[in-house]
């Protein structure tokens, strides 16, 4: 929470913990991955950091996997990218996506796909696969009262 209240107040001290952090702006991507590295090498030339001490968050990860694995590698630093998928594709993110349309956009039926397939919810996938050929096979497009409705099983 201090750094995050003095962040961008200019008025802070700097304390201990905000030694820890360093926030690096730059023209472009390639550049701001290009500091990051030299910073890398710094602190580690330093003797106080070793590789695995050091961690870089990026504010959007989907863009820099092929600069980090390129200049990463020229300047000899190890490195995992744990994240590497935008956060738009993950199970959790699609089923939160998904389960907010289906009271937004009527109950449409890619939603209720969306939802009876996603790992997060664990229904069962032959179950899933049954209630979505029936709503195929019953015409069931949107509206709550259609998926609601006495499909003629028992």
């Amino acid at each position: 929470m201090e750094v995050e209240s003095l962040l961008f107040s200019g008025t802070g001290k700097k304390t201990e913990s905000c030694r820890a952090i360093k926030i690096i702006q730059a023209p472009g991507e390639y550049l701001e991955v290009e500091m990051i590295a030299r910073e890398i090498v710094k602190l580690v030339h330093s003797g106080h950091y070793n590789f695995p001490d050091i961690a870089v968050v990026f504010r959007d990860a989907g863009i820099y996997p092929a600069r980090i694995r390129d200049i990463f590698a020229r300047f000899s630093i190890p490195f995992q990218i744990l994240h590497p998928e935008p956060l738009v594709s993950a199970s959790l993110t699609r089923s939160l996506i998904a389960l907010i349309n289906l009271f937004d956009e009527g109950w449409r039926r890619e939603d209720v796909f969306t939802l009876l397939h996603s790992p997060v919810l664990g229904v069962d996938s032959a179950l899933g696969g049954r209630i979505e050929i029936e709503a195929r096979i019953c015409g069931i497009f949107s509206e709550r009262r259609e998926w609601l409705r006495d499909w003629g099983y028992s």
